[in-house]
């Protein structure tokens, strides 16, 4: 996968039926947000987070990711919540905000040249 991605990938990527998905949306129904959440290594795995570029830098990112990672660790039993992402996407500066940092995969694997990124929910973003 590459960064930004196309909406033809972004379709095929979502495996809908692996993963819990959620939409922020405005009082007309218009789509403003959108992430997913799964089981992986042990966390709450974060993908597909996204906001619509006209609502950037207002807080739905935070938003966002505080209810995937509330509903997400709840319903997965888990502590931690992790997320790949691209050095040059400027969503990593608000992850490390969020009190997630960067380590090492379980088993070594690495994605693409992405970073991989824990939080615990002790952090109170969730």
């Amino acid at each position: 996968m590459h960064f930004p991605i196309i909406p033809e990938q972004f379709r095929q990527d979502l495996q809908l039926e692996n993963m819990s998905s959620r939409a922020l949306l405005n009082a007309k129904g218009e789509l403003l947000g959108f992430g997913q959440y799964c089981r992986r290594h042990e966390r709450c795995h974060l993908a597909r987070l996204a906001v619509a570029p006209f609502r950037r830098g207002q807080g739905l990112g935070v938003q966002l990711i505080a209810a995937l990672a509330s509903e997400g660790v709840q319903a997965l039993g888990v502590n931690e919540c992790a997320l790949y992402v691209y050095p040059q996407n400027p969503a990593a500066r608000l992850y490390t905000r969020l009190g997630f940092h960067d380590v090492a995969l379980p088993d070594g694997q690495r994605l693409d040249g992405c970073r991989y990124l824990v939080a615990s929910v002790m952090l109170g973003f969730a």
